[in-house]
């Protein structure tokens, strides 16, 4: 939450891109007509509150925008010390699901609704923690589960070939939103790394997964593999507090012997939640707890399906390789067709029952409480980068750079780990509609954006490393395309129009 709030001046604040009380305004303008006291409307308020939950609906004036970020980090604090943690967890979600809904876009990545929902299932397991403290563990297991699986199966449903052939790594390291300084080591590694890199990447997101309900050495097989995988992510770029936040998940799947050489170090309450082994349950307190956490589990299944998009990962390759296989292909080619019939005639997706958790998930969508998590499903083949630069006379131009994505080609792409720079993580989406659409592939924020920067608005102009001395009469955008440049040079790389730099 920090890392946002050093940034909403110039993105969320009056002077920001992006004004939240604007923002405000608009919402209130859906659910009550003009100079209505929407207090006197207490069912309408009901309504409203329940399509649009946050806490500006009190005030979404600069001043109480900041004092909710400030009390969301405090909560925080006081949960990671283990102070009133059901409340301040409690705490932590509202005020960032407010933060979320007004930030919009800043915070409108899938890594920012995982926050909000693992505070709703931390408070789920802590009010349960009295009676049974392995509520808690698993249903961080089980969302450490949907997470890994839920990314592993997009990567084959989107229909992506870069996945299902192994090149999806040979572009990677230089599309990715924001490089870091490994980015340039790991590009130049062999093809044969990249395309290792894809098949680990498969086996330890979508069977491996399923480490996290076995035994202790499976669990822990799952938690190196989990934290391996998403430290390899984030050395190679950077991604803010996304492998930290998952690689917390995945420490509920250490066993109890593993927690125990570092019971010294715990207080009593941490002890509690990780050492649960200690605490004798008996049956009928597991049914009852765990019934109660039920729906949790049932309606987390909705948003993991639409990950599929329809389709078992691997399932048709699977059953092509089988159908080739001496003395095993006459019964692929008579079990096949008969366990899909028997799959499309009992699924247990086209009952009634489903479509009631589709429902109730439904009315949950508003407060991003149970997520879709499916995270590089679909790979670029190439880096546009927006540069925008000022000018008085529209013949001398002078560059606005940005803090950390790439714009001067002779710069090293820094380390920014935990921080998730708004503006420049969403640049990057808008080169391919630009690409595509040219003007018209533009978000309406980025016009704001440059009006701004005529406007000369301080609070926009500390989003970026370097501008102009002044502001200028006219801006522009350019598009270039960015590549990182062989180890050797090739004819490719001999043309005289290609600028060459250290980096880029």
């Amino acid at each position: 939450l920090y890392s946002f709030y050093v940034q909403m001046p110039g993105l969320i604040l009056s002077d920001g891109i992006t004004p939240a009380d604007k923002l405000m305004k608009r919402v209130r303008s859906r659910f009550f007509k003009p100079k209505t006291r929407i207090w006197n409307r207490p069912s309408q308020l009901i309504k409203a509150v329940y399509r649009f939950p946050c806490l500006f609906w009190i005030s979404s004036s600069d001043s109480f925008i900041l004092s909710v970020s400030q009390l969301g980090m405090i909560s925080a604090i006081l949960g990671i010390t283990g102070m009133f943690p059901a409340i301040t967890s409690f705490i932590s979600m509202i005020c960032y699901l407010s933060l979320k809904l007004v930030g919009q876009p800043w915070l409108g990545l899938q890594m920012h609704a995982t926050v909000i929902e693992t505070n709703f299932a931390f408070l789920i397991g802590q009010l349960l923690l009295p009676w049974n403290p392995f509520v808690l563990v698993f249903i961080f297991r089980f969302l450490s589960w949907r997470v890994m699986l839920g990314c592993g199966a997009v990567k084959y449903g989107t229909g992506d070939r870069s996945w299902r052939d192994g090149t999806a790594m040979h572009q990677h390291y230089y599309t990715q939103p924001l490089p870091n300084g490994f980015t340039h080591i790991f590009h130049y590694q062999p093809s044969i790394f990249k395309t290792l890199s894809v098949w680990a990447t498969h086996i330890i997101e979508i069977p491996m997964s399923f480490l996290a309900f076995g035994g202790a050495y499976c669990r822990l097989i799952a938690f190196i593999s989990f934290v391996g995988l998403n430290g390899m992510i984030n050395v190679s770029g950077n991604y803010g507090f996304l492998g930290l936040m998952t690689s917390v998940h995945a420490l509920s799947l250490l066993d109890s012997a593993v927690w125990s050489i570092v019971e010294p170090l715990l207080s009593y309450r941490w002890q509690f939640y990780l050492i649960q082994d200690y605490y004798p349950i008996g049956f009928w307190t597991h049914v009852i707890t765990f019934s109660i956490a039920m729906p949790y589990f049932l309606l987390s299944l909705v948003p993991l399906r639409s990950t599929f998009h329809g389709k078992v990962p691997w399932g048709t390759e699977l059953a092509n390789v089988a159908r080739k296989i001496p003395g095993i292909s006459p019964i692929a080619n008579s079990l096949i067709p008969f366990v899909s019939r028997m799959f499309d005639k009992f699924s247990p997706f086209d009952t009634w029952m489903w479509g009631v958790l589709e429902d109730l998930h439904a009315y949950t969508t508003p407060w991003r409480l149970i997520n879709r998590y499916a995270k590089f499903g679909s790979m670029s083949t190439w880096r546009g980068e927006l540069i925008i630069q000022g000018s008085d006379d529209k013949e001398h131009w002078e560059p606005y750079e940005f803090k950390y994505k790439p714009g001067d080609i002779n710069k090293r792409p820094p380390f920014i780990p935990g921080h998730l720079p708004g503006l420049d993580w969403r640049i990057w989406f808008l080169p391919t509609p630009v690409l595509k659409r040219g003007i018209n592939g533009l978000p309406d924020w980025y016009f704001a954006l440059l009006q701004g920067l005529l406007e000369g608005r301080e609070p926009v102009l500390r989003l970026f490393k370097r501008v102009p001395n002044r502001p200028p009469k006219y801006v522009r955008t350019m598009l270039y395309e960015y590549t990182i440049p062989p180890l050797q040079n090739t004819d490719q790389w001999s043309d005289p129009g290609l600028e060459k730099g250290s980096y880029w």
